[in-house]
C-alpha cells in the first residue's frame, strides 16, 4: 500500500491507497 502511494500517478489513486491503509 505504501508503494502504491509513492507510485500513484493521480491524487485519486493516492487517496484510495490511503483509504485502504486506514481500513486495514
Amino acid at each position: 500500500a505504501f508503494k502504491a502511494l509513492l507510485t500513484a500517478s493521480s491524487t485519486d489513486e493516492q487517496l484510495s491507497s490511503l483509504g485502504e491503509l486506514l481500513y486495514q
